[in-house]
């Protein structure tokens, strides 16, 4: 456990080790994320459980028709959202020396972007979790890049919409289906309504 100082709060070393240690020379962060990348791709790819998933993800009526425990595959990915999560607070804590009431906020736009750049669909049932890497690689060199041209947090989060907006617009064509839909069921005078 080591004093931080600025937030008079004690942190355990671990988190800050694996946020800003090295190990064989190498920032240890590299290797958090090549083990969860693994980890996540062979979950994904090669277990009954990612299979499920996916299948739930796209039809949950005929996930349950082929004998999918829809609510366990559910449950499952909620409780495996919430282990992530936890694990990236520690790792945030750990980076940032100590925890904030709102210290996770600045990351919500940005993992949503992630995920829609990777070429996961926001209607579920398609991803691959290495796509979302290179995404997250990908937008984490521009906002670098935004940042070191001085560019303020407000433009940051704009550009991350347009970019989520353009992913969207350019390549899930479906879901400006769904959201006419959508629409048509809410205003039926409106000239969405037979769409």
């Amino acid at each position: 456990i080591r004093d931080i100082g600025v937030t008079g709060v004690q942190t355990c070393a671990l988190p800050i080790y694996l946020m800003l240690g090295h190990w064989l020379n190498v920032p240890t962060p590299i290797f958090l994320l090549v083990a969860m990348a693994v980890i996540g791709t062979v979950i994904q790819r090669y277990t009954t459980f990612g299979r499920r998933l996916y299948a739930v993800g796209s039809n949950r009526a005929t996930a349950h028709v082929a004998g999918v425990r829809v609510n366990a595959v559910v449950i499952g990915a909620f409780v495996a959202s919430a282990v992530s999560a936890s694990l990236t607070g520690m790792l945030l804590v750990g980076y940032g020396g100590g925890a904030t009431l709102n210290m996770g906020d600045a990351y919500f736009l940005s993992s949503i972007a992630v995920v829609v750049v990777g070429g996961s669909s926001i209607l579920g049932g398609r991803g691959h979790y290495l796509g979302t890497v290179g995404a997250a690689i990908f937008l984490t060199t521009i906002a670098t890049l935004i940042q070191s041209l001085g560019i303020s947090q407000g433009w940051q989060t704009f550009i991350y919409g347009l970019l989520i907006v353009t992913v969207v617009g350019l390549f899930k064509p479906e879901i400006y289906v769904q959201v006419r839909r959508a629409v048509g069921r809410l205003l039926p005078g409106s000239s969405v309504a037979g769409a």
